[in-house]
C-alpha cells in the first residue's frame, strides 16, 4: 500500500540524508585553499564535489531496497506454508487491523 512505500521513503530519508550531509561536509572540508580556488574554475570538479554525497544514498538506497524485497519474499513464503493467499500471516496492529477491515470497520477506531 502506500503508507508503506511512505514509511519505507521515510526510513531511507531519515537515515542517508545526515549520512551523505556528513560526507559531503567531510569532503568539503578536507579540502586546501588551493583546491577550492581551483574548483572555482572546474566545471567538472565542481559536478564531482556536488556529487560526492549521491553516493552513500544510493547505496543505503540499495541496502534498504533488497532488504525490502528479502522480507517481501518471506512474507509470501510464510503465507504459503499457513495455507493460501488469504491466511493471516504476522502478528500486532496489522494482523489486528486487517481482521477489523475484514469485519466492516473503515478505520482502526471501529469508525465506519
Amino acid at each position: 500500500s502506500w503508507q508503506e512505500t511512505a514509511n519505507t521513503i521515510d526510513s531511507w530519508c531519515r537515515f542517508s540524508v545526515p549520512i551523505a550531509f556528513i560526507t559531503y561536509l567531510w569532503t568539503l572540508n578536507g579540502q586546501d585553499i588551493g583546491s577550492l580556488t581551483k574548483i572555482q574554475s572546474s566545471l567538472g570538479t565542481q559536478i564531482a564535489l556536488m556529487m560526492t554525497p549521491i553516493w552513500p544514498m544510493l547505496i543505503i538506497g540499495a541496502v534498504v531496497f533488497g532488504m525490502h524485497i528479502q522480507q517481501t519474499r518471506k512474507m509470501a513464503k510464510m503465507k504459503r506454508k499457513v495455507g493460501g493467499e488469504g491466511a493471516e500471516v504476522g502478528s500486532g496492529w496489522f494482523r489486528s487491523y486487517s481482521m477489523e477491515q475484514s469485519a466492516g470497520h473503515r478505520d482502526g477506531m471501529g469508525q465506519k
